[in-house]
């Protein structure tokens, strides 16, 4: 039972009227910061838009390195028995379209853009340079 009644003797619960009041709480910050920006409050800060993508010399390198793991596997096995270890795992073939999904993106440019519109373009010069798969990403922090 509530410790608390109200003017008519309802029972008052107190952890949703503290609930409440910071939900109010919440909706006032936002709408003051809509009122000051015209634009509505967002749970995180923009730091900028970073460009990345993949270029051919990465691709090789790892094409190169996967027939390299390939072509050494027997030597490895061989290697393994002699010193009375477990043989490794077989390499899998390549596959470059598994490589163009998981590869870690390089950064076209080491400092974000501070405007979408010149990180897109700066997309756009890369795909003209060779670039493979290049994207923009915003960089966010979330608030506090």
């Amino acid at each position: 039972m509530s410790e608390f009644v109200t003017a008519s003797g309802q029972p008052f619960d107190m952890a949703a009227a503290e609930a409440q009041a910071k939900e109010a709480a919440r909706r006032h910050k936002a709408a003051k910061a809509k009122a000051l920006t015209g634009r509505d409050h967002e749970d995180y800060m923009s730091l900028g838009f970073v460009v990345e993508g993949l270029t051919h010399a990465m691709l090789a390198s790892a094409r190169d390195a996967r027939q390299r793991a390939i072509a050494d596997y027997p030597a490895e096995c061989a290697l393994a028995t002699e010193q009375h270890r477990a043989a490794p795992k077989k390499p899998a073939p390549w596959d470059e379209d598994v490589w163009l999904r998981t590869a870690r993106r390089l950064k076209v440019r080491a400092r974000p853009f501070e405007i979408r519109a010149a990180a897109d373009e700066c997309k756009q010069l890369a795909l003209r340079h060779g670039w493979l798969l290049v994207e923009v990403n915003e960089v966010r922090r979330e608030r506090k």
